[in-house]
């Protein structure tokens, strides 16, 4: 039988940004193989976050991983953060935790701030804008609600500010569970007790 071609690509909106060492290699039954994969983007390249999938494809069967790629200014007026939640069930809210630095002269200043939801797919689910006040530095919590009928597993958090024409960005990606799913890191021994111990208390009440 002829050995499996093992194919790589890469989504459109990340191809201008990715390379690999090669595109296509043979394994035979046990081997396995490191590909080198480079990120770099142009010097004119708008900060931004940017999207997509890593796709290897082999006898009809395709596998993909989640890149999350992010073009930072080379001398940032403003430097951003965002931490989220790492989980969060369909329908659910999700928190996140965003701190914003000034790291230039200007002071007492108003910042449009965009905060949403994505896919993996570059698609914004929801999202919400407002002005913030900054002098030298800002810390604040936000949250935003998962829809319903959010398709796929993981989503991005992604968080934007602006100032006339400096921009500066952040995302933190997450887990999206179905309300039927549990969470892998949850303590099945701690839940045995709970349980043990509440019929106890009914039992000698």
């Amino acid at each position: 039988d002829a050995l499996p071609i093992f194919e790589l690509s890469v989504s459109d909106s990340l191809r201008k940004f990715v390379l690999f060492n090669e595109n296509y290699f043979i394994l035979r039954p046990g081997e396995s193989k490191n590909v080198s994969v480079i990120f770099y983007s142009k010097k004119e390249e708008v900060p931004e976050i940017y999207t997509g999938k890593i796709y290897i494809l082999s006898s009809g069967i395709e596998k993909s991983l989640n890149i999350v790629f992010e073009v930072e200014k080379r001398n940032p007026l403003f430097d951003i953060s965002v931490h989220s939640s790492e989980k969060v069930f369909r329908g659910g809210e999700i928190k996140s935790k965003i701190k914003i630095i000034n790291m230039g002269s200007l002071r007492d200043v108003d910042l449009l701030l965009h905060y949403s939801i994505k896919d993996f797919e570059g698609n914004t689910l929801v999202f919400r804008e407002e002005s913030v006040f900054i002098n030298k530095s800002l810390n604040f919590s936000r949250s935003l609600r998962i829809p319903k009928n959010f398709d796929g597993n993981y989503g991005i958090y992604y968080v934007k500010i602006s100032y006339k024409n400096i921009t500066a960005v952040a995302s933190n990606s997450f887990e999206v569970l179905s309300y039927f799913e549990v969470p892998k890191n949850i303590d099945y021994n701690l839940i045995g007790i709970f349980i043990s111990l509440l019929i106890l208390f009914f039992l000698i009440k």
